[in-house]
């Protein structure tokens, strides 16, 4: 995995998913963008929260591990604010981006809410409009779409004004409630879901987390829900261990390239990188050598703006957009140079009309999408020598927790209760239900000192069993009685009734040095109550019933 990061830093995908241990721990991965288009695992992380630090954790192991993080440029994520805080701190260098598939179905289900009190007509048109602004390729679309946005909100309900700037807006006691929470929440931060704000950014086409999710897809047939964690790591281990041997197949499998359309140029191309790269020069070098017409002038030795004349609609410039191409280095400011690190149709007309030896710079590929430098960095004898760790994250005791955080602290234990009474026979789901309404109980009325005073005496209860003629006699466990549990001593007792046969009776003994029984029950005077049916005293065993 270190090996195929040190390949292609440039890209990073980056999310959680859930659903691949019983244990309930997130996996967490990191994906790159391999030489054939296709994503690949450079980093698994298991997360039993996505708190901050855990985040931390997981993110320094993988830039300790993986020296290339420097090169990182652009990461993708979905909008999740802990989330986008850690990266920012720890890829300073790197553009952060959302995946644009997930702002608009974000946006969608804001728009869906009754709290804005739309119309079916308004919700199907700024569906549509919301589309139109995360895919505007310039500002002045942008700009020309958000106007819409706010007609739209405004329909009906007050007369919009396109004048409103964003400061007014925020001032303005009238503003629609929709309009206010779109101004602050993504108005605010165009440049990690809007395309023309990307537009410079490396992407390699990546917009979405698309390629990660149908990678998890795949993963989650080797992992389930119902796994231990132990069986999760080694059936991801093994699933990694797959994928990596595909991918060294799939670089030195030795293929000819035969396509009907390539000319000897192209040929040469498709033998040197992928087919994935080749296809998208393919693309760019028949549109610049047949297509189109573009006029270029030297504004300075060794630097060119070009613009294109044609206005069909199958264009792939815009009309009156210039572009400026560099002789030395044969790099251009486009869009697709910009984004894909692969040589654009200007530099190939460009270097056409100059009646160059080759229209394709084949000798400034970018060294990441060529096979012969993939196979070299490849070693097939190369084995992983380190051993497995577990780095456990820090604790902040610093912060101060919300609603939110503390609900899903409690939440994860509560979750772990359910999930161990679940496999309990009925009995013993119905003792455990009596002691877990006792402890809701005790954490209602805030009464935490007899919890905490159970912590320090945990005087125990030694229940003895006697059994009639042929009756056997079952094993029971340990049990340990709280002073929190003194007030429900009749409802304990009534549950060791169900608990033990009804053939059986049971009597208790304290074992406590420093309590009697009166003093921990006091509303049992004597033993013999204990006992009602027991025409004999009860004679002491050494068994431990729980209750």
């Amino acid at each position: 995995m270190r090996l195929m990061f040190e390949q292609f830093p440039e890209v990073l995908l980056i999310d959680a998913t859930h659903g691949t241990n019983a244990s309930k721990f997130k996996v967490f991965s990191f994906m790159a963008h391999d030489v054939f288009g296709h994503g690949q695992f450079v980093q698994h992380a298991l997360l039993q929260n996505e708190r901050r630090h855990t985040l931390v954790t997981a993110i320094e192991e993988f830039k300790q591990n993986n020296p290339a993080w420097t090169r990182v440029q652009s990461i993708l994520i979905d909008k999740d604010v802990t989330e986008l805080s850690v990266l920012r701190a720890a890829f300073p260098d790197a553009s952060i981006l959302l995946c644009q598939f997930h702002v608009l179905k974000y946006l969608r289900e804001a728009v869906a809410s009754s709290d804005y009190g739309f119309t079916s007509w308004q919700k199907d048109q700024l569906r549509s409009t919301f589309n139109l602004l995360v895919y505007a390729p310039t500002e002045a679309a942008y700009l020309k779409h958000r106007r819409y946005l706010r007609h739209l909100v405004t329909f009906g309900t007050q007369a919009g004004s396109d004048a409103h700037n964003e400061a007014e807006e925020e001032c303005d006691p009238n503003l629609h409630a929709f309009e206010a929470y779109f101004t602050k929440n993504w108005d605010s931060c165009r440049e990690l879901w809007c395309a023309y704000k990307r537009q410079n950014t490396v992407t390699l086409g990546n917009n979405t987390n698309n390629r990660l999710e149908s990678a998890w897809k795949q993963l989650k047939e080797w992992v389930d829900a119902f796994m231990d964690l132990d069986e999760c790591i080694a059936s991801i281990m093994y699933y990694q261990s797959r994928q990596e041997r595909s991918f060294n197949d799939q670089v030195f499998k030795v293929t000819s390239v035969q396509h009907t359309h390539y000319d000897k140029e192209m040929k040469h191309v498709a033998n040197l990188v992928g087919q994935h790269a080749c296809e998208l020069i393919y693309k760019q070098y028949t549109f610049a050598v047949a297509q189109t017409s573009y006029q270029y002038n030297e504004v300075f030795p060794g630097v060119y703006a070009i613009h294109s004349e044609s206005r069909s609609e199958d264009a792939l410039d815009e009309p009156r957009v210039s572009y400026t191409v560099y002789k030395n280095s044969w790099t251009c400011s486009c869009l697709f140079m910009a984004t894909r690190l692969l040589p654009c149709r200007h530099v190939f007309f460009i270097r056409k009309d100059m009646k160059m030896e080759s229209v394709i710079p084949t000798q400034l590929l970018n060294e990441r999408w060529l096979l012969t430098t993939v196979r070299s960095a490849v070693n097939l004898a190369e084995l992983p020598r380190a051993k497995f760790a577990i780095v456990s994250a820090p604790e902040d005791a610093s912060s101060t927790w919300d609603s939110n955080r503390k609900y899903r602290e409690a939440n994860l234990i509560a979750s772990s209760i359910s999930d161990t009474m679940a496999g309990f026979g009925m009995k013993d789901y119905q003792l455990a239900m009596k002691f877990f309404q006792s402890v809701s109980r005790i954490i209602k009325h805030k009464e935490f000192e007899r919890l905490l005073q159970t912590e320090t005496e945990r005087p125990t209860i030694l229940v003895s069993k006697t059994t009639g003629a042929g009756d056997d006699v079952d094993d029971c466990g340990d049990c340990e009685f709280g002073q929190a549990d003194i007030e429900h001593t009749e409802e304990s007792l009534l549950a060791v009734g169900d608990h033990c046969s009804k053939t059986r009776t049971s009597c208790v003994t304290e074992e406590a040095n420093t309590h009697d029984l009166a003093d921990i029950c006091p509303t049992v005077p004597n033993q013999d109550q204990l006992c009602p049916n027991q025409d004999q005293p009860c004679p002491k065993q050494d068994r431990l019933c729980p209750i």
